[in-house]
């Protein structure tokens, strides 16, 4: 469970009436895309945009049978009127999110938030985005509607190698500059999931990348098979890098990138293979957590030998220990079953 934090605008009221009100439809649907995946939905209660976000989560919590007040939470400086009186709403101990106040405090959407979603917006909306970098926080703005977030996006991806290249590839933080082609309610329901699936995979990465041998024999497949079985069931992707890899990229980097993003390894040495040892070595140097599996009878090399290896003689016993191991994982970084 993620905390997610939406800001932003929804337009000037002269703009183009499709543009605006694709805008609108996507932030009541960004809400109800928050609380219907068991997430808490954070905002400021200043703007009407932070009013139709907090419907969207309120339809979705009241179709769940959520209690309000745990899965939609808003601050509002002492001197703004509340746009909406959904959920739990606090007064804010800093008293203007514009300057930075004495003792240097956070705004306590920003405090709380574990990634920050902008939409539209104007002034306003960059000094969210300055307090969110100043925090840390991932930022998502979906330039595909226009406004401060359109900046906002091409500052992030000037800088993407750096914030968050470790998480999710360019192409897929790209999805924020996409260009709708229809405003059919049902396009922008699609976009939404992405959207929030993207800051999903930002705050806790869904991918685990799988180390073992490139040899397509019949028990390395039922193996693989196994590990994206066990993965999926527990809220993970498992992928190899031939399933990745461009042709028109050097393997290596692909390997490497890989390897960075993904929320944990397995690895498999039941075939040894100089990619499986090179591999196992970068993981490990970048202090991933890795599980380690190989079939029963396979003798392991002095410098493996002493790290805990799951043995196993079939597909049966594998998936049974590595669920007892990916469950313990999944609870950890809190995910839920993929479908």
């Amino acid at each position: 469970m993620a905390k997610i934090l939406v800001v932003g605008g929804l337009g000037p009221p002269d703009e183009d009436p499709i543009l605006s009100e694709s805008r609108r439809l996507f932030a009541e649907l960004i809400g109800r895309e928050i609380v219907s995946r068991g997430h808490v939905l954070i905002g400021g209660c200043r703007t009407r945009l932070d009013a139709v976000v907090a419907e969207g989560g309120k339809a979705a919590a009241l179709e769940q049978k959520l209690e309000l007040s745990r899965c939609i939470r808003s601050w509002v400086t002492r001197t703004t009127k509340p746009s909406h009186d959904i959920g739990e709403i606090q007064r804010s101990q800093v008293l203007d999110w514009v300057q930075v106040p004495r003792g240097f405090s956070f705004p306590e959407p920003i405090q709380v938030a574990d990634v920050v979603i902008v939409v539209g917006g104007w002034d306003g909306t960059h000094y969210a985005a300055s307090w969110a970098r100043i925090a840390n926080k991932p930022l998502v703005p979906v330039a595909a509607f226009g406004l401060a977030a359109t900046e906002i996006f091409r500052d992030e991806s000037a800088n993407f190698e750096r914030k968050y290249s470790s998480r999710v590839t360019e192409e897929e933080f790209g999805i924020l500059n996409r260009l709708l082609t229809s405003a059919e309610p049902e396009v922008i329901r699609s976009f939404a999931r992405e959207v929030v699936s993207l800051a999903e995979r930002l705050v806790t990465p869904t991918e685990v990348f799988i180390i073992m041998s490139f040899a397509e024999t019949g028990l390395l497949i039922d193996v693989f098979n196994t590990f994206k079985r066990v993965c999926s069931a527990n809220g993970f992707r498992a992928f190899k890098v031939d399933q990745h890899f461009d042709a028109r990229q050097r393997i290596v980097p692909s390997i490497i990138n890989s390897i960075r993003r993904s929320a944990f390894i397995i690895a498999d040495l039941s075939e040894p293979r100089p990619n499986v040892y090179y591999e196992l070595g970068y993981a490990q140097a970048l202090g991933k957590e890795i599980l380690t599996t190989a079939q029963k009878g396979t003798p392991l090399p002095f410098d493996v030998f002493d790290i805990p290896t799951h043995f196993w003689d079939s597909q049966h016993v594998l998936e049974q220990k590595l669920q007892l191991d990916i469950k313990v994982i999944a609870e950890r970084f809190g995910r839920r079953q993929l479908v």
